[in-house]
């Protein structure tokens, strides 16, 4: 917030780079739970870009990236699917395939498609995405962990739980040793895992994920959080 009120005071509320200040503050409200105020404050930041810039400058195919992981933190998956699809042909063109917005929307695309149980095409675009992450950021980066964790996920879902475990796993125990403790994606991170083993019934280390994500989380990324106090309720409603 202070970096928007210095920007719009400096350059002007219009200027581009307000703009691009005033669009992440809308994802950082949505993870703090604010979506309503986010949404609005993003819809209103993608006009003026376009309006300003023109639709495929790189700052507004940014903030339309961005606009599919808010769709997607609000459950709208279809649309988040619909846009993604849209805003990668023009991201292709001007930014590259191996650009981190196109990566990232890719990625926000595949968790899209997960979530209406379209599993094995987001397995294909997760496989993607984490070849060219683990090669332009390494395999620690959390973009990397964060796509190899989605695409076990995305394999779980479809019964290959071995193969799952062995993704999630690892991708666990490289976050453990690379990120902080106070790092919400490291929490993110174990809070999928522990939400896995829930279903296989191993109770003891599910739980010891998922409190101890939900601690990081609740002060972090409460969207985050909400979601883990619910895996937590099915976790003592399947342990009895």
């Amino acid at each position: 917030r202070k970096n928007v009120a210095v920007r719009e005071r400096v350059l002007g509320e219009e200027h581009a780079d307000t703009l691009v200040s005033v669009n992440s503050m809308a994802l950082f409200l949505c993870r703090a739970g604010n979506r309503e105020v986010a949404v609005r404050l993003q819809r209103t930041t993608l006009e003026a870009l376009i309006r300003l810039e023109g639709p495929e400058h790189p700052d507004p195919l940014r903030a339309r990236a961005d606009l599919v992981e808010l769709r997607n933190m609000q459950g709208r998956h279809r649309d988040a699917e619909r846009i993604a699809t849209e805003t990668l042909v023009a991201l292709n063109a001007v930014l590259g395939r191996e650009h981190p917005e196109t990566l990232g929307t890719m990625a926000q695309l595949a968790r899209a498609l997960h979530e209406q149980e379209g599993y094995e095409d987001a397995e294909a675009l997760n496989r993607q995405v984490l070849a060219m992450r683990t090669t332009k950021l390494g395999e620690s980066h959390p973009d990397t962990l964060d796509t190899q964790v989605q695409l076990g996920l995305n394999v779980f879902r479809q019964g290959r739980v071995g193969e799952a475990m062995q993704l999630l796993e690892s991708a666990t125990a490289v976050a453990d040793r690379s990120l902080p403790r106070s790092s919400w994606r490291r929490a993110a991170i174990m809070a999928r895992f522990g939400e896995c083993l829930t279903v296989i019934r191993r109770f003891d280390e599910s739980e010891k994920l998922l409190t101890g994500s939900f601690m990081v989380l609740k002060r972090r990324n409460p969207h985050e959080a909400q979601r883990v106090a619910r895996s937590l309720v099915d976790l003592y409603t399947a342990w009895g």
